[in-house]
């Protein structure tokens, strides 16, 4: 008998989870009244920064957009 463990809450992997696209992303950002800036650097990847409405910074970077939007 092999005892198996999920990670994932229960509704998740009933219900599923929503992935918001990358112009969902930049709509939120607007709408919320932040700033943002995005950075392309040729052979290294992307930087992304949001400003929150305090000046708090969150930053964010990847080879690819998509990684470089899943702010820490």
């Amino acid at each position: 008998m092999c005892n198996e463990f999920l990670l994932a809450p229960q509704e998740v992997y009933k219900e599923g989870i929503r992935l918001f696209t990358i112009n969902e992303i930049f709509d939120w950002i607007h709408i919320e009244g932040f700033s943002m800036r995005l950075i392309k650097n040729i052979g290294s990847g992307y930087k992304f920064i949001i400003f929150d409405k305090e000046a708090n910074e969150y930053k964010g970077s990847g080879g690819t957009l998509s990684k470089a939007i899943l702010i820490q």
